[in-house]
């Protein structure tokens, strides 16, 4: 692409970032809407900002006497840009990915997982990757072989902690999964009525907001974890259980956003899960709420906006121990997509 059209898409790209939401939509009238389903190809391009925070503070008493409240706080930026190299019948072979920026702070006074016992990055081991550490990188992904490949953009080996982060970030069963979820499997139907509301399960709950997002939203996973050891395995799930967890998209109606028309979503999930054992037990609460934009013509996302709640309380006695934490947090994600296309060279 000449280099006047990169700074135009940059321009637009910042633009649609930061300017206001009304400014860059338009409402138009539908009874009812149908999303088409489109495969990324070749020269497919996407630019991409991900911006997510959560916050939240611990109180904790044993035994009577109450500890002092730890409170944390966690944000991530990532700006990805995506081009699709090769694509064979709708599955894509190859790709570059470009981490922009890639900044993520972590909560302080911590216990880091995996330092000093074998493959969490102990003294045999290598460290593990960092988010930082793809920053202003670019990445080729090949996924024509047996294996996923991951190279520099001038064909170069990548040291094996990056590259793993980086499958990690961008594939999934070995299958490039950068362009993101399958939107019209999230909805479950291609023709959506306005007003309508779709019921989720948490497998498309999880697709639309992502596995990240959902922990940092406090959506469990429906397994119970835990439990002394000795206990069987069927102790420790949920199979007979009903699902906790309600999710819902409703349809309201359509937006043009910078000449493309989606379809506007109003999202609602929420989680109220009791976990009973012997010597513990816990109860937790999560309520998020926001709004999606996925293309008519394409099924793609274009916008993700989401804010929420989460509790958690935890009740223990042991013997003449007895304690109690409990918790409450605050996350928001913010995620907006724009897409064109390239012309490669052959």
């Amino acid at each position: 692409m000449p280099r006047p059209q990169i700074m135009t898409f940059a321009i637009v790209f910042v633009a649609f970032c930061i300017a206001p939401l009304g400014a860059q939509e338009k409402d138009t009238p539908k009874k009812t809407v149908t999303f088409e389903k489109a495969a990324p190809s070749r020269g497919d391009f996407f630019g991409s900002s991900n911006k997510s925070s959560s916050a939240q503070t611990t109180e904790m008493t044993r035994n009577g006497e109450s500890r002092e409240p730890r409170s944390s706080k966690r944000t991530s930026s990532i700006n990805r840009e995506v081009t699709i190299l090769l694509a064979e019948k709708g599955t894509v072979k190859k790709a570059q990915v470009f981490y922009k920026e890639a900044k993520s702070s972590r909560p302080s006074g911590g216990r880091r997982r995996g330092r000093g016992r074998p493959g969490g990055g102990g003294e045999d081991r290598p460290e593990r990757a960092k988010l930082s550490d793809l920053e202003g990188q670019t990445f080729i992904l090949d996924f024509s072989g047996a294996t996923p490949k991951v190279t520099t953009a001038k064909g170069e080996a990548v040291a094996e902690n990056v590259a793993k982060l980086v499958l990690q970030r961008e594939s999934k069963d070995g299958k490039f999964a950068g362009w993101g979820s399958d939107m019209i499997a999230v909805l479950g139907k291609n023709q959506i009525a306005v007003g309508e509301v779709i019921t989720l399960d948490r497998k498309r709950a999880t697709l639309l907001v992502g596995n990240q997002a959902r922990s940092r939203f406090g959506m469990r996973s429906g397994r119970r974890r835990g439990g002394r050891r000795g206990e069987t395995r069927a102790a420790n799930t949920e199979e007979s259980k009903p699902e906790t967890m309600k999710a819902t998209l409703t349809l309201k109606g359509t937006k043009t956003v910078f000449g493309v028309e989606c379809g506007e979503f109003a999202l609602s999930i929420t989680d109220d899960t009791s976990i009973e054992q012997e010597v513990m037990s816990v109860d937790s609460q999560s309520k998020l709420t926001g709004t999606v934009l996925i293309g008519v013509k394409n099924g793609w996302l274009y916008s993700l906006k989401v804010e929420g709640s989460n509790s958690r309380s935890m009740s223990m006695a042991r013997g003449e121990m007895e304690m109690e934490v409990d918790t409450v947090g605050t996350n928001s994600v913010l995620k907006t997509v724009i897409y064109s296309k390239k012309k490669l060279g052959q």
